[in-house]
């Protein structure tokens, strides 16, 4: 094994993202974070933002993302090799023995596989009249649990009768039909093996937000998104009044999901099931607080089930719960 060639990776891996961008953006720590002014594009309210953990930066503002040499390849308008190579100049480390060193070159090649990975691959489009092949009847169980017949026909959703469950279409943030979501009606499906909700398609990456497609209108009249975690919850809340709702489709918030809820430029309410401890919620919320205002809706008087959603008691108990929500801060 070649001694240098792992001391040049080591270097290139471990220099310190922040104290190299403080030389060109004036930066302040937020918690565990460090925001500034966007050196790649002009605005007036900071959203680039250094991630200490990760060695890695993220512009909300122009999506500008990557580690430090993607900072470097971008601020100078350097190549991927030249980039390498300033940087091992900045470590005083000398770039006249890089590209002979095999462990180098391995070094590149894992780093090019490394950034292909990250890209997102695009959802496979399916046809608008695809829920057509199901059944279009009363869906009892849900209309029993307080859906109305109208959130149903609405969200589409209905009955597949060659494997007994609840189907609905899964939308893109434009509308397109990604992927059909089902519910198994066994009530024994834990015995017989199948899970409660299941895609029938790869569903891939969560850079989608339930509902978006219908109701980004009244989000922008009120000014405000709520987020459920699933996607009954916000046909729940449809059939209550309330539009200006979407859902995460987890238990957790994805980064692809941060940048849309942030697109929006909007309030942010975070109402998820109560077996989400609020500890946990707030850890997921804290990439949202240095940009916008975020407000949680949490039962903290044992109103609701133990693993029942904020909507799942009707709407007088979410009335209440939303009138308690509580805003977080840094």
């Amino acid at each position: 094994m070649d001694k240098f060639s792992d001391e040049v990776i080591e270097t290139v891996n471990k220099i310190d993202i922040v104290k190299y961008v403080s030389q060109y953006v004036t930066l302040e720590q937020k918690g565990d974070l460090y925001v500034g002014l966007c050196p790649f594009h002009k605005e007036d309210t900071p959203s680039f933002t250094i991630y200490p953990e990760t060695n890695s930066f993220y512009c909300w503002g122009c999506g500008a993302a990557g580690t430090i040499i993607d900072f470097v390849r971008r601020y100078y308008h350097y190549g991927f090799n030249a980039a390498i190579q300033y940087l091992l100049n900045y470590s005083n480390i000398d770039p006249n023995s890089i590209y002979e060193k095999p462990k180098i070159l391995a070094f590149l090649r894992k780093y090019v596989k490394r950034q292909k990975r990250k890209i997102l691959i695009p959802h496979v489009i399916l046809p608008d009249d695809i829920m057509n092949q199901y059944e279009q009847v009363p869906i009892f169980t849900w209309l029993a649990e307080g859906i109305t017949q109208d959130a149903i026909d609405k969200y589409q959703v209905r009955y597949n009768p060659e494997d007994n469950s609840i189907v609905f279409p899964i939308w893109d943030n434009n509308g397109n039909i990604i992927a059909i979501k089902r519910r198994t009606l066994y009530k024994n499906y834990k015995e017989l093996g199948i899970p409660k909700y299941q895609y029938y398609q790869k569903i891939g990456a969560l850079d989608f937000l339930y509902g978006l497609n219908f109701n980004r209108k009244y989000i922008e009249e009120k000014n405000e998104v709520i987020c459920y975690e699933s996607e009954k919850s916000v046909m729940k809340a449809d059939g209550f009044g309330i539009k200006n709702v979407i859902a995460v489709c987890t238990h957790d918030i994805s980064k692809q999901q941060i940048d849309e809820l942030l697109k929006l430029k909007t309030s942010i309410v975070i109402a998820f099931d109560k077996d989400i401890k609020f500890e946990q919620i707030r850890k997921i919320c804290k990439p949202l607080l240095y940009f916008t205002n975020v407000y949680i809706v949490y039962d903290r008087n044992g109103i609701l089930k133990d693993k029942d959603a904020p909507v799942d008691e009707g709407v007088e108990t979410w009335n209440k719960l939303y009138s308690e929500r509580r805003k977080l801060i840094e």
